[in-house]
C-alpha cells in the first residue's frame, strides 16, 4: 500500500470521527490531485482561519524554521486566487518566496506537488487529532 493510499485511509478515519463530511474536505482536499473528486471546481475556495493559524504553527517544510511561517496554498486554481484553505503546506517566508520565484528550484529542487500534497495529508490528520482532543 502506497504512502499516500495510507495517509489517504487515516484521513478518511479521522475526518470520519470528527463528525465532518469527509467527502467534502476529501473532495477539497484532492480535486486537483483526483480529476474524479473536481466536484467543487465552480465554487468559492473555502476559508478555514482556524486551519491557518494552525498550520503557521508548524516549522517549515523545506528547513524546518519557526519563524515567518506562510501558509502556501497549493494546487489548482485560477490565476490570481487561492486554493481552499485546506490544500496548504508551512514555508518560511524566504521558501514561500523562493517557490514563487522559481518554482520547483534552488532548495527546493527534488520536491514536487505529489510531496506538498503528502504533507497536506500529513497535517490535516494531525489537525483533526487535534480537534478530537478538544
Amino acid at each position: 500500500m502506497s504512502k499516500i493510499k495510507q495517509l489517504t485511509d487515516q484521513l478518511v478515519d479521522q475526518i470520519h470521527e470528527s463528525g465532518c463530511s469527509p467527502r467534502e474536505v476529501l473532495a477539497r482536499c484532492f480535486s486537483a490531485f483526483v480529476p474524479s473528486l473536481r466536484i467543487f471546481e465552480h465554487r468559492k475556495p473555502a476559508r478555514a482561519k482556524h486551519y491557518l493559524a494552525f498550520i503557521r504553527e508548524r516549522p517549515c517544510i523545506v528547513c524546518g524554521s519557526q519563524v515567518t511561517i506562510d501558509p502556501h496554498h497549493h494546487g489548482r486554481h485560477a490565476m490570481g486566487e487561492k486554493t481552499d484553505d485546506y490544500r496548504c503546506v508551512p514555508l518560511c517566508h524566504y521558501h514561500h518566496m523562493t517557490y514563487h520565484d522559481r518554482g520547483f528550484a534552488g532548495d527546493l529542487e527534488g520536491w514536487s506537488d505529489e510531496d506538498f500534497l503528502e504533507h497536506t495529508v500529513r497535517l490535516l490528520v494531525l489537525y483533526l487529532r487535534g480537534i478530537e482532543g478538544t
